[in-house]
């Protein structure tokens, strides 16, 4: 027996609608059962209308977004609840829940995850997948889009979120190719296609003699 009631009594829940009552009655009888699980039933389908759609913007970071869900009214603590139901399908203004429980119902807008499932808390990581850890754009240090390289860029091994660079192979991908000794002075960085001297920074510059090691890049660029 399903009615569609607005029950005064009831602390009502942010609804999408009224509140549905189910109800089961011995037959012939006009006084309902208890309302207590129905553990010798397979669970039963209760269809809940709702009137108000539910705004289902999806958070782009996250993937959340927001879908109708029933609740079920417990009256031993006197609160709307979700624990252990299930929904089965979705309609306009319509939906199918499962459950193995009679009494007051309701629906409500709840939290859906990137799986689509509805109450799950799966978010999307930082790389983008659903429920993942963020390792499919973490370099070795573990911090996801920076661009750095799990593999050390071919010329290192990835130990402890740190990689161990082979030799001549320097910075924290391993991807700069430096003899030993290279002296930037302080004011460049090793050139990684030579291997042997220094791209100066802005505002300074290296004399015309000066080979490898150096020092470079030891001189004030004046015309800057």
């Amino acid at each position: 027996h399903v009615t569609w009631a607005t029950p005064d009594l009831l602390p009502l829940p942010p609804s999408l609608g009224g509140v549905t009552l189910l109800e089961l009655r011995e037959f012939g009888s006009h006084l309902p059962l208890p309302i207590e699980p129905l553990s010798f039933f397979d669970p039963i389908i209760v269809t809940l209308p709702f009137l108000q759609d539910v705004d289902r913007d999806e958070d782009e970071a996250t993937g959340v977004f927001k879908t109708a869900f029933g609740v079920l009214f417990d009256e031993e603590t006197w609160q709307w609840k979700t624990d252990d139901l299930t929904r089965r399908t979705e309609f306009p203004l319509l939906i199918d829940m499962n459950t193995r429980r009679v009494g007051f119902w309701s629906v409500v807008a709840v939290d859906a995850g990137c799986d689509d499932e509805p109450l799950s808390g799966k978010t999307k990581d930082a790389c983008g997948v659903c429920d993942g850890d963020n390792g499919t754009c973490s370099g070795c240090d573990g911090v996801p889009n920076t661009g750095r390289d799990k593999n050390c860029s071919g010329h290192g091994e990835c130990d402890d979120l740190e990689c161990s660079c082979e030799r001549f192979w320097y910075d924290g991908d391993c991807a700069t190719q430096c003899r030993e000794n290279v002296e930037c002075s302080g004011h460049g960085f090793c050139d990684p296609d030579s291997g042997g001297w220094c791209t100066c920074r802005r505002g300074f510059l290296s004399l015309p003699d000066i080979q490898y090691p150096g020092p470079f890049c030891t001189e004030v660029d004046s015309t800057v």
